[in-house]
């Protein structure tokens, strides 16, 4: 009989747990209304979609997101069910002024739990809990279920934010406010910039005049094409993840746009490249024009969409809900300090590899990279492994810096040239910024397309490819030196450790 009575109350505890509601998901729309009024960049991804694609469950997604050390598909804390990035980009510094990741969390967020794996210490904001990271960001417990990320830890803005974030109105670019509402069950990953009035035509024009675009001819209409890209007001990015990595482009302008159909594809790419953003696998993509809005669609490797990912940088919380006890036995530091090492080994062959050598298109991902290297958990790493690791992210940097300033130092070069055709601004009615082409001393002896002008920009172009090439030659042997070191370390570990590296 007491048999029977325990079986049907263990029965009816069950019956009553499945029909308990489930917790509700935060939905797209519910994230981004925390964010700030004055996003103009959001990114969006829906985790359960991507590691239960067929790709994920082929590349077991799920098993390596989990594990800190493994080179995982997002850069967010696994136990992340939905997530909605916004940000404030500056095109002058290529970078944004603040990051906020609104996260959607399947397990529990317990804030002293997350201080004692940062290293970092509790605090009180407004009215939230929140810890301080050495990461140089928040994480803020704004919810029960939800977890905000905020870099750089700036915190009268973070205050600031909280509490206009409790009126729940988000973005006010009805551009980004569709990106995100359009996201379905089904859909995985979506990147928005909302570029409205971001560019002006004289500065784009100045810029070309610079360092001119190969992809435009030695004879472009600077005008038009001034024109043009200062008329672009929205980009974006979709990727479906079927059994292969779908991604699709699109640029809307204010303008025709016509001459994109062809020209588009190779300018973007190498806008890209001077951006620092190249993603090689762009050159197997195909474009096309749709009244003014530019498309290139194609494939990504899941390398290069962890790349495309990295452009966010934002800080990854350790979610752990336990927290691992220091150890000094060689068979506990031995396999955490292997794990430690091919991460960083991998990072290391991304760029030597898989870039194809353009460490100068790379130089946006590298710094990325040195980031993601430092904010790697080193509890119960071989200390002279931490310390080689922190070498590695350091120069990774140093080729970033190295570029940025070389690039800096052609602008003032390039600047001694003489101008190619100075043309002065109007605004003409509705249709723009144009160039009135009176060339470089307002007679028009130098205007656009004579010889002189001509000749300059062959200089321009020399100077910009012999700096270019310059910068590329240092990179390689700083990368030719950290393969050395690489090695040498390997080495030091097998040997220690008695074990494959």
């Amino acid at each position: 009989m007491v048999k029977a009575l325990r079986a049907f109350v263990a029965a009816a505890a069950a019956i009553m747990a499945m029909a308990a509601p489930q917790r509700a998901l935060a939905t797209f729309p519910d994230l981004m209304k925390r964010l700030p009024a004055d996003t103009n960049a959001v990114f969006v991804f829906n985790f359960d979609a991507i590691m239960k694609s067929p790709l994920g469950l082929q590349m077991d997604w799920a098993s390596k997101w989990s594990d800190a050390y493994e080179n995982g598909p997002v850069p967010f804390p696994a136990g992340t069910s939905r997530a909605v990035v916004g940000a404030y980009f500056v095109p002058a510094i290529k970078d944004s002024n603040w990051k906020i990741a609104m996260m959607d969390m399947t397990q529990p967020i317990d804030l002293p739990v997350i201080a004692r794996a940062e290293g970092g210490y509790p605090d009180r904001m407004w009215d939230k809990d929140a810890v301080v990271s050495p990461q140089g960001a928040f994480f803020i417990k704004v919810a029960p279920d939800v977890l905000a990320a905020m870099e750089p830890a700036n915190r009268p803005y973070a205050l600031k934010w909280i509490r206009e974030s409790a009126q729940g109105a988000g973005p006010t670019s009805p551009f980004l406010q569709g990106l995100v509402i359009g996201m379905g069950a089904r859909s995985q990953i979506a990147m928005g910039i909302d570029t409205n009035g971001m560019f002006s035509a004289p500065t784009v024009r100045r810029n070309m005049a610079i360092a001119p675009f190969a992809s435009l001819g030695e004879k472009a209409d600077l005008d038009m094409w001034s024109n043009l890209l200062a008329s672009m007001q929205d980009i974006k990015i979709n990727i479906t993840i079927t059994d292969k990595i779908n991604a699709k482009l699109s640029v809307d302008f204010g303008m025709d746009m016509a001459v994109m159909a062809t020209k588009g594809k190779p300018l973007f790419m190498e806008i890209m490249d001077r951006a620092g953003l190249s993603i090689p696998d762009v050159a197997d993509w195909t474009a096309s024009v749709d009244g003014k809005t530019f498309i290139a669609e194609g494939t990504l490797t899941p390398q290069s969409m962890r790349m495309l990912l990295q452009v966010i940088g934002m800080p990854s919380p350790s979610m752990t809900t336990t927290v691992e006890a220091e150890s000094n036995d060689p068979k506990v530091i031995g396999p955490v300090s292997k794990r430690y090492f091919r991460t960083i080994s991998d990072s290391i062959d991304q760029f030597r590899s898989k870039s194809g050598g353009n460490y100068q298109g790379a130089k946006t991902w590298l710094i990325r990279e040195a980031q993601r290297i430092e904010r790697l958990p080193i509890l119960n790493v071989d200390p002279e492994l931490v310390a080689w690791g922190g070498e590695i992210a350091n120069r990774l940097r140093q080729v970033g810096a190295n570029f940025a300033y070389d690039e800096q130092s052609n602008t003032a070069k390039v600047m001694n040239v003489q101008s190619a055709g100075s043309y002065d601004f109007s605004y003409n009615g509705g249709n723009g910024y144009w160039g009135s082409g009176n060339g470089f001393n307002t007679s028009g002896t130098w205007g656009r397309g004579t010889q002189q002008n001509l000749e300059w920009q062959r200089q321009r172009s020399q100077i910009y490819e012999q700096s270019k090439a310059d910068s590329i030659k240092k990179a390689m042997d700083i990368f030719g030196n950290i393969g050395s070191t690489r090695d040498q370390m390997r080495a030091k570990m097998v040997e220690k450790y008695k074990m494959e590296f």
